[in-house]
């Protein structure tokens, strides 16, 4: 199960970059980050001033940047630490998760009109299942040389 549960939370892992990256990309680019499109239209953009839309290319490049090294470092420390059984890795990146997926759930809600609930809804379900399974190994009591059960 450990081996599941590591599996799908790897995959989250990389289902948070890969958009991450191609919006950072996109900004690159010379394109405006694509999260303006969730409030305006395509027509609207251009006539937003440009400080403006500097600032928001600049948040939307810092975050997603952000994003990248975030979901990179959880995918190393599920590979490194989690599938040996460490604890205390399991308990860190359930933590960090945790706190980023209620910050995401506020931003949506607050930000973009709850535009990204579905897809929030599909990425806890990630984290939920993955923990799940790697959480029934590594903390399942097992009997020592003794007879009775170690933690």
């Amino acid at each position: 199960m450990l081996r599941k549960g590591a599996l799908v939370l790897s995959i989250w892992c990389w289902l948070n970059v890969v958009p991450a990256g191609a919006s950072l990309l996109l900004i690159i680019a010379g394109k405006h980050a694509p999260g303006l499109t969730m409030q305006f239209t395509a027509g609207e953009i251009p006539g937003i001033e440009s400080r403006a839309l500097a600032m928001v290319d600049g948040l939307a490049t810092l975050l997603n940047a952000l994003i990248i090294v975030y979901c990179i470092t959880c995918f190393i420390l599920v590979r490194q630490a989690l599938l040996k059984r460490e604890r205390w890795s399991f308990v860190v990146f359930a933590l960090g998760a945790f706190v980023v997926q209620v910050v995401c759930y506020l931003a949506d809600r607050s930000f973009f009109l709850s535009k990204n609930t579905a897809v929030l809804h599909v990425s806890s379900l990630f984290l939920v299942t993955g923990f799940g399974l790697c959480a029934r190994e590594i903390f399942k009591k097992e009997p020592n040389s003794e007879g009775s059960v170690s933690p």
